[in-house]
């Protein structure tokens, strides 16, 4: 049972890795677990454990542990979450 428990909430090459860059030129990981959230949660997660206003976010970058390339959101999906976290 302690077994299937560790696996829901230890660390996996599936969490999300969410990168703020801050207007003051900060820049800000933080990792979220488990990687089965979405990649708006995860976001929103990253946003609110750094204590941040949206207004202070120059732009951010989500990608997996595991996953080796970095890319950037399209700005379709940016806009979609800035009206979400609103």
């Amino acid at each position: 049972m302690m077994h299937q428990a560790v696996g829901l909430f230890g660390p996996s090459e599936s969490d999300w890795l969410v990168t703020l860059v801050l207007r003051d030129g900060t820049v800000r990981t933080r990792r979220v677990s488990p990687g089965t959230v979405s990649e708006e949660h995860a976001v929103r997660c990253a946003v609110m454990s750094e204590r941040v206003d949206l207004k202070g976010i120059d732009g951010w970058s989500i990608r997996r542990v595991g996953d080796r390339r970095v890319s950037a959101p399209d700005d379709a999906f940016a806009e979609l979450l800035r009206r979400r976290m609103r």
